[in-house]
């Protein structure tokens, strides 16, 4: 399971931590279900992607979350920060997970496929990130016949 931890607020400066993840946390480890978590990114510069990410750290540690199987995932998608172009999503995803990382986590980036590839540069992450990409299809009831199609360069498919 990969809930959402929260969102850092600028306009409040905190980290607002999802409702449900406390509960979902909990849940899950107590089921030895394997968990990960992600970030919804609202950042707008490489600095406040590591404003986010070490949030995110502090609250993990303060509360004693920080069993994790999965990675920690940068959801980045906001139509707010498409224009601040693939040098600097792809720096900014950079300096969200290595500050993750190096709280001893591991970590990602997670989007929808367009933006993967009209938003970012992939070939600037470093090989331990982990890829996970949403691109849902069409709900047939059936196995997509490009089953494949993000066997190459992705760890997680959304479908």
């Amino acid at each position: 399971m990969i809930p959402r931890i929260g969102w850092y607020s600028k306009d409040q400066s905190k980290f607002i931590v999802d409702v449900q993840f406390e509960r979902n946390y909990k849940e899950t480890t107590s089921r030895k279900i394997p968990i990960g978590a992600y970030v919804y990114s609202y950042a707008k510069s490489v600095e406040d992607a590591r404003k986010e990410a070490q949030e995110t750290v502090n609250y993990l540690k303060s509360t004693g979350k920080t069993k994790f199987d999965l990675p920690i995932f940068f959801d980045i998608e906001d139509d707010t920060q498409i224009s601040l172009g693939r040098e600097t999503i792809s720096q900014m995803t950079i300096a969200f997970c290595e500050v993750i990382k190096s709280a001893g986590f591991k970590t990602g980036v997670y989007s929808y496929s367009y933006w993967l590839t009209n938003y970012m540069d992939l070939s600037m992450l470093p090989e331990d990130y982990n890829i996970w990409v949403a691109d849902f299809g069409k709900s047939t009831g059936q196995m997509p016949s490009d089953i494949y199609k993000y066997s190459n360069g992705y760890d997680i498919w959304q479908y």
